[in-house]
């Protein structure tokens, strides 16, 4: 795998886990 793919990799989980911060915020 080469290094480029792996940040992509990290960098979509790290959107999904502000996306699920943000819905986090938005029901409180």
């Amino acid at each position: 795998m080469s290094l480029r793919s792996l940040l992509a990799v990290w960098i979509e989980q790290r959107d999904r886990e502000r996306e699920k911060d943000d819905l986090v915020e938005q029901t409180r």
